[in-house]
Parts: C-alpha cells; sequence; structure tokens
C-alpha cells in the first residue's frame, strides 16, 4: 500500500518535470499543420487562378490577331473614309476659288459682258464649263486615236471577262448624267482601284458588269471621258487612252490612270 507521502512526492516529482505534456503536444502539432494546410491550399489555388486569367489574355490576343490578320487579307474599301476625305479636299478647292474670284471682281460692268464665241462648249451634266474646257485635250487624243485605228472599219469585239470586286480595273457602260455626288463616290472608287493596282488602274467604257461588249455612242462617250478626267484631275493623275473597239450598239474604250 503506497503512502499518502510518497504518492505526493511523485506528484511533486511529476509536476516539476521539464518534459511536456506529449498529448498537448500533439494537439498543438496537429493544430498548426492544419493551419499550414490551409494556407498551402490557398495559395496554390490564387496560383491557379492567375494561371488561368493569363491563358485566359492569351487566348483573346491570339484571336485579336487572328481577326487583324483576316482583316488585312480580306478587307473591304474604307469608301465612307475616303469619300470624306475626298469632299473636304472639294471643299477646300472651292473656298480657294471663292476667295481668288472675290479678289479679282475688281471690273467694270463692260467688262463682265458675256462676248458669245464662235465654238460652243459641251455641256455635261455634273461638271462646270470650266471641267469641261479642262478635258479638251484628252478628247483631241481619243478623236486622233478613234483615227489611228480605224474605228469605222472594225468589227464588233468579243465579251470579256467578269468584272472583279478586287483588283485594279473598272467597267462602266457610261458615266454621262451624273450628279456632283455621284462623281465623288466614283473618285471615291477609283482611289480603291488604285490601291488594288498599286497606284496603276484601269476604265473600261462602254461594256457591262459581265463584261458585255455593248458600246455607247460617241456623244455619251464624250461626256463619260470628260467625267473620268475630271475624276483623275481631282486625284492629281495622270490619264490616257490605251485602245477603242467597236461594241454592239456603239463604241467602247479602255483609260489607264497612274
Amino acid at each position: 500500500k503506497m503512502s499518502f507521502d510518497f504518492c505526493y512526492a511523485d506528484v511533486l516529482a511529476l509536476g516539476d518535470s521539464d518534459e511536456e505534456d506529449p498529448v498537448f503536444e500533439i494537439g498543438i502539432k496537429k493544430k498548426k499543420s492544419h493551419k499550414k494546410a490551409s494556407s498551402d491550399q490557398y495559395k496554390k489555388v490564387q496560383e491557379e487562378k492567375k494561371l488561368m486569367e493569363i491563358a485566359a489574355g492569351a487566348k483573346k490576343t491570339r484571336k485579336r490577331n487572328r481577326k487583324k490578320k483576316h482583316d488585312r487579307q480580306y478587307r473591304k474599301p474604307n469608301l465612307k473614309g475616303i469619300e470624306d476625305e475626298l469632299l473636304h479636299k472639294e471643299t477646300e478647292d472651292f473656298q480657294k476659288d471663292t476667295y481668288h474670284m472675290a479678289q479679282g471682281s475688281d471690273t467694270t460692268c463692260e467688262e463682265t459682258k458675256v462676248v458669245p464665241t464662235e465654238a460652243t462648249t459641251p455641256t455635261v451634266k455634273g461638271l462646270t464649263e470650266e471641267e469641261v474646257k479642262a478635258a479638251d485635250d484628252f478628247i483631241a487624243q481619243y478623236t486622233q486615236m478613234k483615227l489611228d485605228q480605224n474605228f469605222e472599219e472594225q468589227t464588233v469585239t468579243s465579251d470579256i471577262e467578269e468584272e472583279r470586286y478586287y483588283g485594279n480595273t473598272e467597267y462602266k457602260l457610261k458615266l454621262a448624267q451624273s450628279t456632283p455626288e455621284r462623281i465623288l463616290r466614283l473618285t471615291t472608287q477609283m482611289k480603291f482601284r488604285l490601291q488594288e493596282g498599286s497606284g496603276e488602274a484601269y476604265y473600261v467604257i462602254g461594256v457591262g458588269d459581265k463584261g458585255e461588249s455593248i458600246g455607247i455612242d460617241k456623244k455619251e462617250m464624250e461626256a463619260s471621258l470628260r467625267i473620268l478626267h475630271k475624276m483623275a484631275t481631282t486625284l492629281e493623275l495622270e490619264i490616257s487612252i490605251v485602245y477603242i473597239n467597236k461594241g454592239r450598239h456603239g463604241e467602247i474604250v479602255k483609260v489607264k490612270v497612274m
């Protein structure tokens, strides 16, 4: 039988021991390891989120680059932007002309009287009298080429290939009876054809969009060529006749602008 003194001394000895309660120590270690595991898992989740965000951003970048490449390869002409640019230039030119006319208007009434001339200037819808006269040399070149190529003795030419949306060649049956707004749109279209041909474009007047060799009469052809000359002058281009053929109902003229 253990005495009271012995048991009390044992308890005191155990209480004075430097060793900690093993059960309590194990419990503390478990709690610390649990906290550490939660922290590591949280960091891992955050890293995975960052990687997913980076991957998503890279995917969007690749998609955007593919779209840009597709747009460059199969681009459509920005006709609205080009038309605004040309309209702005036309407005500036008109304002300059108006200013110069106002500066040189110190003339008497007798000086401003119109004296009729023997040669009458043809009227072309959509063009001013000065714009019509500016194309006289070009019309003379057209008339001379008709003689050089013996137009009257030619046979009717066959149809040509269908017009393409892209490329530097444009088909027009005729340009006569055009309004200033339509001439502006046609000039925009000419700029697009020049871009497709790296600064060089061709116009075939007197054919349909499918390449039909229809032909138009001399009066309509001269008016169409004067309008074409106005378009080329607006873009500060050189214009020349390539050939003149005979269609089923009149003339077909191919023109080069550059």
